[in-house]
């Protein structure tokens, strides 16, 4: 009988604490899906043409 108590006061504190985990690992859950959805962009690396110089033989006219 002792232990069916101590199990009842158990489930009874417990009672939300499923709800919370599945609440947590559903908001994970959610993020991952949309950076997977929608992956950042990496940023453009310009090619050597692309590039400007900033030398100051370049600069001057």
């Amino acid at each position: 009988m002792q232990l069916r108590e101590q199990l009842k006061r158990a489930a009874i504190r417990d009672h939300d604490l499923d709800q919370e985990i599945a609440s947590d690992w559903f908001a994970v859950d959610q993020e991952q899906r949309q950076q997977l959805d929608h992956p950042e962009k990496p940023p453009r690396v310009r090619g050597p043409k692309e590039a400007q110089s900033t030398s100051r033989r370049s600069t001057q006219r």
